[in-house]
Protein backbone atom coordinates (compact mmCIF):
# COMPACT_ATOMS: atom_id res chain seq x y z
CA UNK A 1 0.00 0.00 0.00
CA UNK A 2 1.78 3.45 -1.17
CA UNK A 3 -0.39 6.31 0.44
CA UNK A 4 -0.15 9.51 -1.77
CA UNK A 5 -2.65 11.90 -0.97
CA UNK A 6 -5.13 12.61 2.01
CA UNK A 7 -8.13 11.80 0.60
CA UNK A 8 -6.09 7.62 -0.03
CA UNK A 9 -4.46 7.65 3.06
CA UNK A 10 -8.20 8.47 5.06
CA UNK A 11 -9.80 6.38 3.54
CA UNK A 12 -8.04 3.07 3.23
CA UNK A 13 -6.03 2.98 6.56
CA UNK A 14 -7.40 5.57 8.75
CA UNK A 15 -3.95 7.18 9.45
CA UNK A 16 -4.53 10.59 10.28
CA UNK A 17 -1.65 13.36 8.37
CA UNK A 18 -1.46 16.61 8.55
CA UNK A 19 -1.61 18.67 5.43
CA UNK A 20 2.21 19.18 6.11
CA UNK A 21 2.40 15.74 5.97
CA UNK A 22 1.14 15.05 2.48
CA UNK A 23 2.76 17.64 0.96
CA UNK A 24 6.66 16.22 3.02
CA UNK A 25 6.04 12.53 3.07
CA UNK A 26 4.21 9.56 1.97
CA UNK A 27 4.68 6.11 3.81
CA UNK A 28 4.38 2.94 2.22
CA UNK A 29 3.45 -0.31 4.28
CA UNK A 30 4.71 -3.87 4.29
CA UNK A 31 2.24 -6.90 4.64
CA UNK A 32 2.36 -8.97 8.16
CA UNK A 33 5.18 -11.58 8.63
CA UNK A 34 4.04 -13.82 11.13
CA UNK A 35 7.08 -14.05 13.49
CA UNK A 36 8.65 -16.77 14.94
CA UNK A 37 9.44 -17.51 18.61
CA UNK A 38 13.30 -17.17 19.59
CA UNK A 39 14.37 -15.70 16.00
CA UNK A 40 15.86 -12.93 15.70
CA UNK A 41 15.02 -10.23 12.83
CA UNK A 42 17.41 -7.35 11.39
CA UNK A 43 16.18 -4.80 9.26
CA UNK A 44 19.87 -4.62 6.99
CA UNK A 45 19.00 -2.49 4.42
CA UNK A 46 19.75 -2.69 0.85
CA UNK A 47 21.02 -6.45 -0.56
CA UNK A 48 21.04 -7.35 -4.04
CA UNK A 49 19.21 -4.03 -4.61
CA UNK A 50 16.01 -4.84 -2.53
CA UNK A 51 15.24 -3.87 0.81
CA UNK A 52 15.82 -6.46 3.08
CA UNK A 53 14.80 -8.29 6.69
CA UNK A 54 16.62 -10.58 7.76
CA UNK A 55 15.51 -13.55 9.99
CA UNK A 56 18.08 -16.19 11.99
CA UNK A 57 17.34 -19.04 14.01
CA UNK A 58 21.00 -19.22 14.89
CA UNK A 59 22.18 -22.09 12.29
CA UNK A 60 20.16 -20.92 9.32
CA UNK A 61 18.68 -17.23 7.41
CA UNK A 62 16.01 -16.30 5.82
CA UNK A 63 15.99 -12.94 3.60
CA UNK A 64 12.83 -11.15 2.94
CA UNK A 65 13.00 -9.04 0.32
CA UNK A 66 11.09 -6.19 -0.50
CA UNK A 67 10.90 -3.74 -4.09
CA UNK A 68 10.94 0.14 -2.97
CA UNK A 69 7.01 0.00 -2.05
CA UNK A 70 7.78 -2.92 0.37
CA UNK A 71 5.70 -5.53 -1.48
CA UNK A 72 7.15 -8.73 -0.94
CA UNK A 73 9.83 -10.36 -3.34
CA UNK A 74 11.53 -13.24 -2.40
CA UNK A 75 12.51 -15.46 0.91
CA UNK A 76 15.67 -17.16 -0.50
CA UNK A 77 17.54 -18.72 2.44
CA UNK A 78 20.55 -20.60 3.35
CA UNK A 79 20.83 -24.00 5.38
CA UNK A 80 23.80 -24.87 6.72
CA UNK A 81 24.84 -28.47 6.37
CA UNK A 82 26.06 -28.83 9.97
CA UNK A 83 23.55 -29.43 12.70
CA UNK A 84 26.05 -28.86 14.61
CA UNK A 85 26.54 -25.63 13.52
CA UNK A 86 26.29 -22.22 15.55
CA UNK A 87 25.94 -18.63 13.67
CA UNK A 88 27.41 -16.12 15.61
CA UNK A 89 27.47 -13.07 13.53
CA UNK A 90 26.64 -11.73 10.47
CA UNK A 91 27.87 -8.81 8.18
CA UNK A 92 25.32 -7.28 4.71
CA UNK A 93 27.12 -5.24 2.29
CA UNK A 94 25.36 -3.99 -1.15
CA UNK A 95 26.92 -7.03 -2.74
CA UNK A 96 28.37 -9.47 -0.34
CA UNK A 97 26.47 -11.02 2.86
CA UNK A 98 29.15 -12.96 5.38
CA UNK A 99 28.30 -15.09 7.69
CA UNK A 100 30.34 -16.41 11.06
CA UNK A 101 30.25 -19.80 12.36
CA UNK A 102 31.21 -22.07 15.29
CA UNK A 103 31.27 -25.70 14.30
CA UNK A 104 32.32 -29.18 14.80
CA UNK A 105 33.99 -31.24 12.26
CA UNK A 106 36.41 -33.96 11.78
CA UNK A 107 37.75 -33.79 15.46
CA UNK A 108 38.28 -30.47 15.49
CA UNK A 109 36.27 -27.47 16.72
CA UNK A 110 36.10 -24.75 13.87
CA UNK A 111 35.70 -20.67 13.55
CA UNK A 112 34.96 -19.92 10.29
CA UNK A 113 33.26 -17.37 7.98
CA UNK A 114 31.57 -18.14 4.62
CA UNK A 115 31.00 -15.19 1.83
CA UNK A 116 27.71 -15.20 -0.29
CA UNK A 117 27.45 -13.14 -3.41
CA UNK A 118 23.59 -11.43 -4.13
CA UNK A 119 21.92 -14.81 -5.70
CA UNK A 120 23.29 -16.32 -2.36
CA UNK A 121 26.03 -18.22 -3.96
CA UNK A 122 29.12 -19.01 -1.75
CA UNK A 123 31.69 -16.65 -3.45
CA UNK A 124 34.37 -17.71 -0.69
CA UNK A 125 35.20 -18.79 2.68
CA UNK A 126 37.67 -18.76 5.14
CA UNK A 127 38.60 -20.19 9.01
CA UNK A 128 39.45 -18.25 11.22
CA UNK A 129 40.42 -20.73 14.21
CA UNK A 130 40.80 -24.71 14.39
CA UNK A 131 41.19 -26.03 18.04
CA UNK A 132 41.62 -29.76 19.44
CA UNK A 133 38.87 -28.76 21.97
CA UNK A 134 35.54 -26.95 22.53
CA UNK A 135 37.51 -24.17 24.29
CA UNK A 136 36.99 -20.49 22.28
CA UNK A 137 34.02 -18.45 23.55
CA UNK A 138 32.87 -16.34 20.77
CA UNK A 139 31.17 -12.77 20.83
CA UNK A 140 29.28 -10.32 18.88
CA UNK A 141 31.00 -9.45 15.41
CA UNK A 142 32.06 -5.44 15.69
CA UNK A 143 32.37 -3.73 12.43
CA UNK A 144 33.54 -0.30 10.56
CA UNK A 145 31.34 1.96 9.34
CA UNK A 146 32.34 1.03 5.80
CA UNK A 147 31.55 -2.65 6.77
CA UNK A 148 34.35 -3.84 4.99
CA UNK A 149 36.44 -4.76 8.46
CA UNK A 150 34.79 -7.23 10.71
CA UNK A 151 36.67 -8.01 14.70
CA UNK A 152 36.26 -11.22 15.68
CA UNK A 153 36.84 -11.56 19.61
CA UNK A 154 36.81 -14.91 21.33
CA UNK A 155 38.51 -15.79 24.38
CA UNK A 156 40.78 -18.99 24.38
CA UNK A 157 40.64 -21.28 27.01
CA UNK A 158 41.86 -22.52 29.39
CA UNK A 159 44.34 -19.62 29.99
CA UNK A 160 40.92 -16.76 28.92
CA UNK A 161 43.62 -14.65 27.27
CA UNK A 162 40.81 -12.54 24.57
CA UNK A 163 41.72 -13.50 20.70
CA UNK A 164 41.55 -10.33 18.23
CA UNK A 165 41.28 -11.26 14.65
CA UNK A 166 40.68 -8.39 12.00
CA UNK A 167 38.87 -9.31 8.78
CA UNK A 168 39.15 -7.80 5.74
CA UNK A 169 36.43 -8.54 3.46
CA UNK A 170 37.58 -6.71 0.74
CA UNK A 171 40.51 -9.19 -0.17
CA UNK A 172 39.06 -12.36 2.49
CA UNK A 173 41.81 -12.33 4.19
CA UNK A 174 43.16 -11.94 8.18
CA UNK A 175 44.43 -8.30 8.14
CA UNK A 176 45.76 -9.29 11.72
CA UNK A 177 45.51 -11.18 14.92
CA UNK A 178 46.71 -11.30 18.01
CA UNK A 179 46.20 -12.86 21.43
CA UNK A 180 49.00 -10.90 23.44
CA UNK A 181 47.96 -11.13 27.12
CA UNK A 182 49.65 -7.75 27.46
CA UNK A 183 46.93 -6.67 25.69
CA UNK A 184 43.83 -6.94 28.00
CA UNK A 185 46.26 -7.01 31.34
CA UNK A 186 44.43 -5.69 34.79
CA UNK A 187 41.60 -5.07 32.28
CA UNK A 188 38.34 -6.35 32.80
CA UNK A 189 35.54 -7.52 30.11
CA UNK A 190 32.57 -6.90 32.06
CA UNK A 191 34.30 -2.95 32.25
CA UNK A 192 34.49 -2.60 28.50
CA UNK A 193 32.27 0.15 27.71
CA UNK A 194 32.90 0.83 23.90
CA UNK A 195 34.04 -0.90 21.16
CA UNK A 196 35.17 0.75 17.81
CA UNK A 197 36.44 -0.28 14.47
CA UNK A 198 38.09 2.20 12.10
CA UNK A 199 38.19 1.81 8.40
CA UNK A 200 41.60 0.65 7.90
CA UNK A 201 41.01 -2.29 10.77
CA UNK A 202 42.42 -0.44 13.89
CA UNK A 203 40.58 -1.56 17.15
CA UNK A 204 39.74 0.76 20.02
CA UNK A 205 38.03 0.22 23.42
CA UNK A 206 37.07 2.03 26.18
CA UNK A 207 37.33 0.87 29.94
CA UNK A 208 36.65 2.00 33.11
CA UNK A 209 38.77 0.88 35.81
CA UNK A 210 36.51 -0.10 38.26
CA UNK A 211 39.14 -2.42 40.60
CA UNK A 212 41.26 1.26 40.53
CA UNK A 213 40.84 2.72 44.06
CA UNK A 214 39.80 5.44 41.88
CA UNK A 215 36.13 4.74 40.22
CA UNK A 216 36.46 7.76 37.79
CA UNK A 217 39.48 6.25 35.25
CA UNK A 218 39.39 5.73 32.26
CA UNK A 219 41.71 3.25 29.90
CA UNK A 220 41.94 3.73 26.09
CA UNK A 221 43.09 0.82 23.95
CA UNK A 222 44.36 0.47 20.82
CA UNK A 223 45.48 -2.68 19.00
CA UNK A 224 46.27 -3.09 14.85
CA UNK A 225 48.81 -5.19 12.49
CA UNK A 226 51.62 -2.93 14.51
CA UNK A 227 50.99 -3.92 18.09
CA UNK A 228 48.83 -2.20 21.12
CA UNK A 229 48.89 0.83 22.64
CA UNK A 230 47.04 2.05 26.07
CA UNK A 231 46.40 5.27 27.38
CA UNK A 232 45.15 6.57 31.01
CA UNK A 233 42.33 9.10 31.43
CA UNK A 234 42.30 9.62 35.52
CA UNK A 235 39.25 11.61 35.62
CA UNK A 236 38.62 11.01 39.23
CA UNK A 237 37.90 14.91 40.03
CA UNK A 238 35.45 15.08 37.53
CA UNK A 239 33.21 12.56 38.25
CA UNK A 240 30.65 11.21 35.69
CA UNK A 241 27.69 9.75 34.92
CA UNK A 242 28.22 8.63 31.50
CA UNK A 243 31.17 8.30 28.92
CA UNK A 244 31.20 7.96 25.47
CA UNK A 245 34.24 6.93 22.77
CA UNK A 246 33.41 7.77 19.20
CA UNK A 247 36.61 7.83 16.33
CA UNK A 248 36.59 9.61 12.88
CA UNK A 249 37.62 7.83 9.81
CA UNK A 250 37.77 11.25 8.00
CA UNK A 251 40.00 12.97 10.71
CA UNK A 252 41.49 10.13 12.56
CA UNK A 253 41.04 12.08 16.12
CA UNK A 254 39.39 10.09 18.65
CA UNK A 255 36.19 12.20 20.26
CA UNK A 256 35.24 10.87 24.15
CA UNK A 257 32.52 12.51 25.92
CA UNK A 258 30.72 12.27 28.93
CA UNK A 259 28.17 14.11 31.13
CA UNK A 260 29.95 15.16 34.71
CA UNK A 261 28.81 16.11 37.99
CA UNK A 262 28.82 19.13 40.47
CA UNK A 263 30.93 18.91 42.69
CA UNK A 264 28.37 17.83 45.54
CA UNK A 265 27.63 14.79 43.19
CA UNK A 266 24.12 15.44 43.34
CA UNK A 267 23.21 16.81 40.03
CA UNK A 268 24.29 16.92 36.08
CA UNK A 269 26.61 19.70 35.72
CA UNK A 270 27.21 19.48 31.92
CA UNK A 271 29.35 17.61 28.98
CA UNK A 272 33.11 16.90 29.61
CA UNK A 273 34.98 16.76 26.23
CA UNK A 274 38.64 15.87 24.90
CA UNK A 275 39.97 14.47 21.59
CA UNK A 276 42.89 12.88 21.25
CA UNK A 277 44.65 11.63 17.76
CA UNK A 278 45.19 7.99 16.66
CA UNK A 279 48.50 8.13 19.03
CA UNK A 280 46.13 8.30 22.08
CA UNK A 281 47.80 12.02 22.45
CA UNK A 282 45.88 14.98 23.46
CA UNK A 283 44.42 17.08 20.80
CA UNK A 284 44.07 20.48 22.58
CA UNK A 285 42.79 20.64 26.12
CA UNK A 286 39.87 19.16 28.10
CA UNK A 287 36.57 21.12 28.11
CA UNK A 288 33.65 21.40 30.04
CA UNK A 289 30.73 22.75 28.74
CA UNK A 290 28.32 23.51 31.41
CA UNK A 291 24.29 22.91 30.98
CA UNK A 292 23.38 26.64 30.61
CA UNK A 293 20.60 28.35 32.63
CA UNK A 294 18.16 28.28 29.66
CA UNK A 295 18.42 24.59 28.89
CA UNK A 296 18.25 23.88 32.69
CA UNK A 297 14.63 26.02 32.91
CA UNK A 298 13.37 24.17 29.48
CA UNK A 299 14.69 20.42 30.59
CA UNK A 300 12.41 21.03 33.95
CA UNK A 301 9.67 23.68 33.01
CA UNK A 302 9.92 27.29 34.17
CA UNK A 303 7.57 26.93 36.38
CA UNK A 304 9.76 24.73 38.73
CA UNK A 305 12.01 25.66 41.45
CA UNK A 306 14.93 26.84 40.43
CA UNK A 307 17.64 24.02 40.20
CA UNK A 308 21.71 23.96 39.77
CA UNK A 309 21.66 21.24 37.35
CA UNK A 310 20.01 17.92 35.63
CA UNK A 311 19.30 14.43 36.20
CA UNK A 312 18.77 10.92 34.96
CA UNK A 313 20.43 12.28 31.33
CA UNK A 314 22.36 9.66 29.63
CA UNK A 315 25.07 10.30 26.12
CA UNK A 316 23.47 8.39 23.92
CA UNK A 317 25.59 9.11 20.58
CA UNK A 318 28.61 11.91 19.18
CA UNK A 319 28.11 12.81 15.73
CA UNK A 320 30.81 14.10 13.93
CA UNK A 321 30.80 16.39 11.51
CA UNK A 322 32.56 17.23 7.58
CA UNK A 323 33.68 20.79 9.78
CA UNK A 324 35.18 18.91 12.44
CA UNK A 325 32.54 20.01 14.70
CA UNK A 326 30.12 17.80 16.55
CA UNK A 327 26.60 16.80 17.95
CA UNK A 328 25.80 15.18 21.04
CA UNK A 329 22.49 13.91 21.85
CA UNK A 330 21.79 13.26 25.51
CA UNK A 331 18.05 11.47 26.24
CA UNK A 332 16.17 11.73 30.04
CA UNK A 333 16.12 8.01 31.23
CA UNK A 334 15.06 6.64 34.24
CA UNK A 335 13.66 3.15 35.43
CA UNK A 336 11.70 2.26 38.73
CA UNK A 337 11.29 -1.17 39.86
CA UNK A 338 8.32 -1.96 42.24
CA UNK A 339 6.73 -4.79 44.69
CA UNK A 340 3.46 -6.31 43.08
CA UNK A 341 1.86 -7.64 46.46
CA UNK A 342 -1.05 -5.86 47.65
CA UNK A 343 -1.31 -8.54 50.50
CA UNK A 344 2.38 -8.47 52.14
CA UNK A 345 1.60 -11.96 53.04
CA UNK A 346 4.53 -14.55 52.91
CA UNK A 347 2.11 -16.97 51.10
CA UNK A 348 0.94 -14.76 48.00
CA UNK A 349 3.91 -14.78 45.70
CA UNK A 350 5.44 -11.71 45.27
CA UNK A 351 6.52 -10.02 41.24
CA UNK A 352 8.32 -7.30 40.52
CA UNK A 353 7.65 -4.69 37.28
CA UNK A 354 9.72 -2.25 36.19
CA UNK A 355 8.38 1.31 34.75
CA UNK A 356 10.32 3.14 32.35
CA UNK A 357 10.45 6.88 31.60
CA UNK A 358 12.36 7.89 28.56
CA UNK A 359 11.89 11.47 27.85
CA UNK A 360 13.44 14.45 26.74
CA UNK A 361 16.22 14.86 24.43
CA UNK A 362 19.08 17.39 24.53
CA UNK A 363 21.14 18.52 21.49
CA UNK A 364 24.59 20.07 22.15
CA UNK A 365 26.30 21.41 19.02
CA UNK A 366 30.45 22.03 19.32
CA UNK A 367 32.39 23.56 16.43
CA UNK A 368 35.82 22.28 15.60
CA UNK A 369 37.64 23.36 18.87
CA UNK A 370 34.90 22.00 20.90
CA UNK A 371 33.20 25.47 21.98
CA UNK A 372 29.71 25.78 22.16
CA UNK A 373 27.58 26.61 19.42
CA UNK A 374 24.16 26.15 20.17
CA UNK A 375 22.13 23.82 23.06
CA UNK A 376 18.23 22.50 22.67
CA UNK A 377 16.50 20.80 24.57
CA UNK A 378 13.26 19.02 22.71
CA UNK A 379 10.20 17.63 25.00
CA UNK A 380 8.76 14.33 24.70
CA UNK A 381 7.03 12.51 27.26
CA UNK A 382 6.89 8.78 27.04
CA UNK A 383 6.15 6.06 29.80
CA UNK A 384 5.84 2.29 29.59
CA UNK A 385 6.17 -1.22 32.14
CA UNK A 386 7.92 -4.01 31.60
CA UNK A 387 9.13 -3.93 28.16
CA UNK A 388 12.27 -2.80 28.35
CA UNK A 389 11.65 0.54 27.03
CA UNK A 390 11.48 -1.08 23.40
CA UNK A 391 8.47 1.53 21.73
CA UNK A 392 9.85 4.48 23.37
CA UNK A 393 13.01 6.48 22.40
CA UNK A 394 13.67 8.51 18.91
CA UNK A 395 15.29 7.35 15.47
CA UNK A 396 17.42 9.98 13.85
CA UNK A 397 16.98 10.64 10.18
CA UNK A 398 19.99 12.70 9.44
CA UNK A 399 20.98 14.74 5.74
CA UNK A 400 23.37 17.42 5.03
CA UNK A 401 20.28 20.12 5.29
CA UNK A 402 18.91 19.01 8.68
CA UNK A 403 17.91 16.03 11.20
CA UNK A 404 15.11 14.85 11.62
CA UNK A 405 14.28 13.01 15.38
CA UNK A 406 11.08 10.82 14.92
CA UNK A 407 8.90 9.33 17.90
CA UNK A 408 6.04 7.68 19.52
CA UNK A 409 4.14 10.63 21.26
CA UNK A 410 2.65 8.39 23.79
CA UNK A 411 3.69 4.31 24.39
CA UNK A 412 0.09 2.80 24.06
CA UNK A 413 -1.38 0.57 20.62
CA UNK A 414 -2.84 3.47 19.14
CA UNK A 415 -0.75 6.76 19.18
CA UNK A 416 1.03 9.99 16.92
CA UNK A 417 4.07 9.99 15.46
CA UNK A 418 5.73 12.86 15.54
CA UNK A 419 9.02 14.28 14.51
CA UNK A 420 11.39 16.97 15.49
CA UNK A 421 13.14 18.54 12.44
CA UNK A 422 16.56 21.19 13.56
CA UNK A 423 19.02 22.49 10.88
CA UNK A 424 22.70 23.80 11.40
CA UNK A 425 22.08 26.75 13.30
CA UNK A 426 19.74 24.93 15.96
CA UNK A 427 16.65 25.90 14.55
CA UNK A 428 13.78 23.32 15.94
CA UNK A 429 10.15 22.80 13.68
CA UNK A 430 8.00 20.02 15.58
CA UNK A 431 5.37 18.28 13.56
CA UNK A 432 3.06 15.76 13.48
CA UNK A 433 3.95 13.15 11.17
CA UNK A 434 0.72 10.22 11.65
CA UNK A 435 -1.42 8.82 13.99
CA UNK A 436 -1.53 4.95 13.82
CA UNK A 437 -5.71 4.74 15.08
CA UNK A 438 -7.23 1.70 13.15
CA UNK A 439 -4.26 1.16 11.47
CA UNK A 440 -2.62 -2.06 13.99
CA UNK A 441 0.63 -0.60 13.97
CA UNK A 442 2.88 -0.41 16.76
CA UNK A 443 6.04 1.13 15.72
CA UNK A 444 9.41 0.40 16.94
CA UNK A 445 11.28 4.16 16.45
CA UNK A 446 14.63 3.14 18.08
CA UNK A 447 14.97 0.20 15.98
CA UNK A 448 14.69 1.86 12.18
CA UNK A 449 17.00 2.80 10.22
CA UNK A 450 17.88 4.62 7.08
CA UNK A 451 18.27 2.93 3.83
CA UNK A 452 19.10 6.67 1.66
CA UNK A 453 19.14 10.16 1.97
CA UNK A 454 15.29 10.87 2.32
CA UNK A 455 14.05 7.43 3.03
CA UNK A 456 13.30 5.65 6.31
CA UNK A 457 12.09 2.05 6.99
CA UNK A 458 10.56 1.77 10.38
CA UNK A 459 9.11 -1.88 12.21
CA UNK A 460 5.91 -2.35 13.66
CA UNK A 461 5.59 -5.36 16.06
CA UNK A 462 2.30 -6.04 17.57
CA UNK A 463 0.92 -9.79 18.91
CA UNK A 464 3.41 -11.44 16.73
CA UNK A 465 3.20 -9.74 13.40
CA UNK A 466 5.58 -7.90 12.12
CA UNK A 467 5.31 -4.92 9.39
CA UNK A 468 7.77 -2.26 7.86
CA UNK A 469 6.67 1.08 7.21
CA UNK A 470 8.74 3.10 4.53
CA UNK A 471 9.00 7.09 5.63
CA UNK A 472 10.30 9.06 1.80
CA UNK A 473 10.88 12.39 2.62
Amino acid sequence: MHFHNLIKVFCTNALLMSSYFIQGQTVTISNEINMVSDNNYDLIGYFNNKITLLEDNGRNIVLHEYDENLKKLNTPSITSNNKKSRLFGYVPQDSLLTLYYKYFEEGQYIVALVNYDPRLNVRNDLILRSTDKNQSRVYPINISKDRTRHLVTMEDGPSHVTRFIMYNSVNNTVQWESNDAGIEANLYDEDRIAKVVANDGTYYALYVNSHNKFKNSYTILKVNGMGHRRMELPLNMTPLTDIHLEYDDVSGKIAVAGIYLDENLTSQEGILMMNLDDQLSYVGEIKKIPFNRQTINDYYGQSQRQRAGILDLELNEVQTRMDGGMLLICEQRKEVSRINNTGRSAFVPVSTSTDYYIEDIVLTSLDKDGNLEWQKVLQKKQYSYDDDGAYSSYYMHANPSHLRLIYNDEIKNENTISEYIINPLGNVDRRVMFNTAGSGLHIQIRNGMQISANSTILPSIRKGKLRLLKVTY
